[in-house]
């Protein structure tokens, strides 16, 4: 089931293929965004069940404007649908603990968007784990704030944005991110 509550949960059951390998075809995960798998395997009295997987699908990648300015936070702008933008900074952008900060305006940057909720997962790249942290409101329309453990090392994070508007329209990016760049 996805992690933003608007859409309903599915089930898609997988055929053995060869020893310890399965597949199935579906458009269960037809949505780009992050996911929550729980999977059942059945095997008579010794069955296991493997909960709270998650999943960050992959999507086109974004148009991202990055802005670094001396002695301030780097500025990513991601391009997003209808001419709207997502602005987004760590605090103070080195590994270890870190403050996320998104935003989202309107097309010309005429003011934020309202949104209604957010989910923020967190990736270390090249295939590090994938974790879904609590994202808090800054302000009443578009600012939101996360808490963000950046690793130590020179590589690269993955922050995936799913935003929910007031109408039900969602908008979903990401942005990679170098911590110290």
């Amino acid at each position: 089931n996805p992690i933003r509550g608007n859409i309903a949960q599915s089930t898609l059951t997988l055929q053995r293929q060869s020893s310890g390998v399965y597949q199935a075809r579906g458009s269960n995960i037809s949505l780009d965004g992050v996911w929550e798998i729980n999977a059942t395997i059945d095997n008579g009295l010794q069955s296991t069940e493997v909960t709270n997987l998650l999943l960050f699908t992959d999507e086109t990648a974004p148009e991202v404007t990055v802005m670094r300015f001396t002695g301030e936070p780097t500025l990513y702008t991601i391009q997003l649908s209808q001419g709207r933008t997502l602005q987004v900074y760590l605090d103070p952008n080195k590994p270890g603990s870190n403050e996320f900060h998104m935003t989202f305006f309107a097309a010309g940057g005429t003011g934020e968007v309202q949104t209604s909720s957010i989910v923020v997962g967190q990736t270390p790249l090249p295939n590090g784990p994938p974790t879904v942290l609590q994202p808090r409101r800054l302000d009443p329309v578009g600012h939101w704030v996360t808490d963000a453990n950046l690793p130590s090392g020179s590589g690269k994070v993955r922050f995936d944005i799913i935003a929910t508007l007031p109408t039900g329209e969602v908008l979903s990016t990401y942005v990679i991110i170098t911590p110290g760049s």
